[in-house]
């Protein structure tokens, strides 16, 4: 026996490694039923945090100081992808048998849980939020100070929610000049990240649920990052999302809209390009 579920999505019916693999992304919940190693980690949810092609990282759900949650350099509890022969499976369960012990026992058995719907925003949000594509990657991240004065680039805040997934400490790091950064900016900048605040920055959880439903992998990072932009009439906003407990969870890296189209302008003059960069 083990203790009641505490998650109420419904467990999903996977007929073969293939559908597992398929299924097993960032923000996804599962739970082990069975575990001859480790049984204290039956009837716990968990969330996948990365995924590797040999291997996939949990972490206890609502529980960031547990054992399971800080292993791995807070990657969480490491579950092997095994070969198809070493799998059953019987509708919503999986069971793994012992590879090591190769005798057909079952190491572990578990469920996964069907994920979150994609959020709406269409209805709920002032500001919409697009997945990024592979080409914006660049713009996610730290760049040489003259692609920054080329972009507009006023600055980004570093987000981090804490040990406990929950919290938000943030910093502002300027990377343009300082009448970039207005009164009417400051102003937009706080509506954006309140905004934010009530879906993809509410919660570390809430971001690995945001980036799994909403895609925008962006290359990058040691673990997989997610990239998301918002356009208003005089800003651009990329925001770097990195659910991973013991790393920054965030970047959202701001550009003003009038500088940028005034260097495309003088680039575009002179024959050049504005610095490689995707717009």
């Amino acid at each position: 026996m083990y203790p009641d579920k505490k998650c109420d999505k419904n467990p999903v019916e996977i007929k073969n490694l293939s559908d597992l693999k398929q299924l097993i992304k960032p923000g996804v919940e599962l739970m082990a039923t069975i575990h001859k190693k480790h049984p204290e980690i039956v009837g716990l949810v968990r969330v996948v945090t990365d995924v590797q092609t040999n291997a996939f990282y949990s972490v206890i759900k609502d529980q960031p100081n547990h054992k399971y949650s800080n292993c791995n350099y807070g990657k969480g509890f490491r579950t092997d992808f095994e070969k198809a022969s070493y799998y059953r499976f019987n509708g919503t369960t999986v069971q793994m048998l012992d590879a090591r012990a190769k005798d057909g026992s079952v190491l572990c058995e578990f469920e996964v849980y069907a994920p979150e719907q994609r959020i709406d925003q269409s209805q709920n949000s002032k500001y919409k939020l697009r997945p990024a594509t592979e080409k914006e990657a660049g713009l996610f991240y730290a760049l040489p100070p003259e692609q920054d004065e080329a972009l507009g680039c006023i600055g980004h805040v570093r987000i981090d929610f804490g040990k406990n997934g929950k919290e938000f400490w943030h910093t502002w790091h300027p990377r343009g000049p300082e009448e970039l950064n207005s009164a009417k900016f400051k102003k937009e900048l706080t509506s954006v990240v309140d905004e934010l605040r009530k879906t993809v920055l509410k919660s570390r959880t809430d971001m690995s649920n945001f980036c799994y439903n909403n895609g925008g992998q962006i290359s990058g990072g040691w673990a997989q990052n997610h990239g998301f932009v918002i356009e208003t009439d005089s800003y651009q906003y990329y925001l770097r999302c990195n659910p991973v407990q013991g790393d920054y969870n965030g970047y959202l890296t701001c550009f003003d809209k009038q500088v940028q189209g005034m260097n495309q302008a003088n680039a575009q003059d002179q024959g050049m390009a504005m610095g490689g960069m995707q717009l």
